[in-house]
């Protein structure tokens, strides 16, 4: 993966998650309904700049509802 493909992915969470009704977020086939997202981190090669990224890490802090 690019890093510019890498910030696209990143940037499309972003926005993804500032559109939640009530910051929830709808999960299926895990054993919860829905869960809170209070904050994510994006860390790894993508934040430290590398060219080409292995992947997108990110850490999601949240709440079950």
């Amino acid at each position: 993966m690019k890093l510019k493909l890498a910030i696209s992915y990143a940037k499309n969470i972003h926005e993804k998650l500032n559109n939640l009704t009530e910051g929830t977020l709808e999960l299926e086939g895990c054993g919860y309904k829905r869960i809170k997202v209070e904050k994510v981190w994006v860390f790894g090669s993508t934040i430290k700049g590398s060219l080409s990224p292995n992947d997108l890490d990110l850490l999601i802090k949240s709440n079950l509802v």
